[in-house]
Parts: structure tokens; C-alpha cells; sequence
């Protein structure tokens, strides 16, 4: 599975796409196959280490926040395989699956346009 990922804070440069195993699922959380995601504000500050005192992840860590895809795999709690859904996710979005693990940051969609 690709993800893109941040290994320090020295600019663009510092990041990376790279082979990584697939998440696990959780029983709290959804595993999505994500289709879209964007490059939000806490995003492009994050990458450039300026939110490094609101959170305690470490570097290597995958990039991103927001994302929009379907279900691979659900909980016992969540949204069936195949629901569309949107939502955030602190583990980071810009990988092929991501492991969605706050149930409240997930939405389900009626319509989107994939």
C-alpha cells in the first residue's frame, strides 16, 4: 500500500511516497479505501512544524487530516463495506487505506461525486 509520508521538518523535500503495510481494523474504528483528500491549512503548517506543541506525533508519520472514500472494512459499530464517507482522522489520510479509529469523525454520504 503507498502512503505519503513526512520524515522531518525540512520543507517539500522532505516528503515521500512509500510502500507501507496495511492498516489493521480496530474495534472502535472503519478502515477506508480513500479516494480523495485535501491539502487543508493544519495540513501545510503541520508539514512545516508549526503545530509540533498542539500535538505529540513523531516523524516518520503519514501526512494529511481530511479524506473521502468507502468502507473496506467496518466494525461492529460502523458503516457497512461500500458506504461512502468523509471524515477526519489524526493517524493521517494520504495513503491507499487509512484506519479511521474516531467513529464521531466519520460521516456517512448520501450523494458525493467520485
Amino acid at each position: 500500500m503507498h502512503a505519503v509520508i513526512q520524515k522531518d521538518y525540512n520543507g517539500i523535500d522532505s516528503i515521500q511516497t512509500v510502500n507501507i503495510s496495511t492498516p489493521k481494523s480496530s474495534i472502535i474504528g472503519a478502515l477506508v479505501d480513500v479516494k480523495y483528500v485535501p491539502v487543508l491549512p493544519w495540513d501545510i503548517k503541520n508539514e512545516k512544524g508549526l503545530l509540533t506543541q498542539m500535538h505529540t506525533s513523531s516523524l516518520p508519520k503519514i501526512l494529511g487530516y481530511g479524506f473521502s472514500g468507502t468502507i473496506h472494512d467496518n466494525n461492529i459499530f460502523g458503516p457497512t463495506r461500500g458506504t461512502r464517507v468523509v471524515g477526519a482522522s489524526p493517524n493521517g489520510t494520504y495513503a491507499e487505506i487509512i484506519n479511521a479509529s474516531i467513529p464521531p469523525y466519520v460521516f456517512c454520504c448520501r450523494i458525493m461525486c467520485l
